[in-house]
This record gives structure tokens, sequence and C-alpha cells, in this order.
């Protein structure tokens, strides 16, 4: 991309630089180099919407220091096929490319942190179409738990959405704990999940009809946790319960099927992919492309 900006730009430059050193005549001077100028200035101010314009019919890979974060840090990544590992990183790119990322209080945003978001965002929608959550464009970035106008309580977590604009609030130190600790309950696929749920508009009926006691014994079997720790790790009032089938789905897809057969086959349905077929998950392959 930068070296077709480059080469749109070059001629002007060049035009406007013998203008400058050879044209005698100040006002004709003056008009060159203004309108050399111009489409400068016009390319300046659309460079997100080229860039966006561009990448969408050249797909890219990540760079090689989020790779390397993702072998670190992302088994579903690791284990699927050489094809599908160049599809995850084009849709990451595109993910990351189509977000704005803000901080509170902390000074910079650590890149690796934009690709975990992005990465667990393709791990969920690996099996759609649809990846990119557009009304959700802005990510904000708090060191720790944090109020806000929707929830006074200190929470990791938060989508929040007000017409068009809309966004997700995460903190960092959840973040990495869930990455860097095995077993660790995941809050950015949690709330993704919550994101998709809106977007989707999924009807609580079809979940929480299994939400009786007994099921969510079962449910804490998968993982370790019940419920009343999951809301005090995310320090919400409530939670969709939804969105904590959608982390134990990922998290412990086996243990999961196991206990919970028919609701397995419902939630990979949806979502087009089953994370027990490793190296190629999704179940209906004629839609999807990095684009």
């Amino acid at each position: 991309m930068r070296l077709l900006l480059l080469g749109l730009t070059l001629p002007f430059l060049i035009i406007a630089g013998l203008a400058y050193f050879y044209l005698e005549d100040t006002n004709t001077k003056a008009i060159i180099i203004g309108l050399s100028f111009l489409p400068l200035t016009i390319m300046y101010i659309f460079r997100p919407q080229l860039e966006w314009w561009w990448y969408t019919r050249n797909p890219q890979r990540v760079a090689k220091p989020m790779r390397s974060v993702l072998l670190k840090f992302f088994p579903y990544y690791n284990n699927l096929s050489e094809e599908n590992k160049i599809l995850f990183e084009q849709r990451m790119f595109m993910f990351m490319l189509s977000k704005s990322y803000q901080k509170k209080v902390i000074e910079t945003i650590p890149e690796d942190l934009k690709g975990l978001i992005a990465a667990n965002a393709i791990m969920l929608t690996f099996g759609l179409e649809k990846y990119l959550s557009p009304k959700f464009e802005n990510i904000i970035f708090y060191p720790n738990k944090f109020p806000s106008p929707a929830i006074k309580e200190f929470h990791a977590c938060e989508s929040f959405e007000d017409g068009d604009f809309g966004g997700m609030i995460f903190a960092i130190d959840h973040i990495m704990l869930a990455m860097r600790s095995e077993g660790q309950y995941n809050v950015v696929l949690h709330e993704l999940a919550n994101v998709l749920w809106k977007e989707e508009g999924w009807s609580e009926k079809d979940f929480l009809e299994i939400a009786t006691p007994q099921n969510l014994q079962k449910l804490a079997n998968i993982r370790g946790f019940k419920l009343a720790q999951v809301r005090t790790l995310l320090g919400k009032p409530s939670i969709n319960f939804y969105a904590v089938l959608i982390e134990h789905f990922f998290a412990e897809p086996q243990n999961f099927q196991a206990i919970f057969p028919n609701l397995y086959k419902n939630i990979a349905n949806r979502l087009n992919q089953n994370p027990l077929k490793k190296s190629n998950p999704v179940l209906i392959n004629q839609f999807i492309t990095g684009k």
C-alpha cells in the first residue's frame, strides 16, 4: 500500500519540484505548484478509504511479530491448516484495520493487545460471512477494572451502542490473565459473544430455558467455573448466559459436547463451525473468504 501511495504521489511531487526550480513566472509557478498539491491533499484526507479499498482487494497477512503472538498464545490458530491460517490472518488484518483504538489512563496500547482482540473475534466468527462488527468500531482499553455510565460497578469488559456508534471496553489485566494462564476465563471472547448476540438479534429464550439449576451445575463441570464466579470475575451485576456458553464452547469443546451434545450442535450450527475439527473447523465453506 505504501508503494502504491508513493507511486500516486511521486508524479505530482516531481511536477511541483520542476515548476519551483525552472519556471520564472511567479504566478504560473504558484498555480502549477498549487494544482500539484491539491491531489496530494485529497489523497491524504482519504487515505483510510484508499487503504480499505486496496486491502479488501489485496488481502494481507499479519506482521511476523503478531504471528509470533498467535503461535504463543492462540491454540485455535496453531491447529488450523496452513490454508486456514492464511485466511485467519487476513481476516485479523482487516478487523484491526476497521477498528479505532483508544486508551484510558495508559500511555500506549501494545500491538499484541490489538491482535489478541482481533484473534478472538476471528475465532468466534471464522465460520461466518460477516466478521467485522462495523457498529462496534471503537475499542477502548483501561489498565484494570473500570466503571462506566452504563455499569456503575467496576467491571472487566463491556460493549455499548448508540445508533451507529458503538464499541467495546476491556481491562488489560484481565485480557493478559486469560492469555497467559491456561484455564482462565476469556473475558475478551465473552464480550465478543455479547456483540455477536446483539448483531444477530438472537433470543434469550433459546438459551435461558436450559439454564436450570441442574444444567448450571453441569456447566460448572465443563470449565470448573460456577456462574457466580464468572459474574464476580467480570464485575457485572448480570451476565449473558449465552456468552458464558460460547466461552466454554471454545475453551473446552470436548467436555462441552460430552455434557451438552444437543446444545453443542446448536451453537456449532449457529457459528457454522466445530472447534473439535481443529484443522478445518468450518462446517459450510461456500462463502468464507478473507475479504
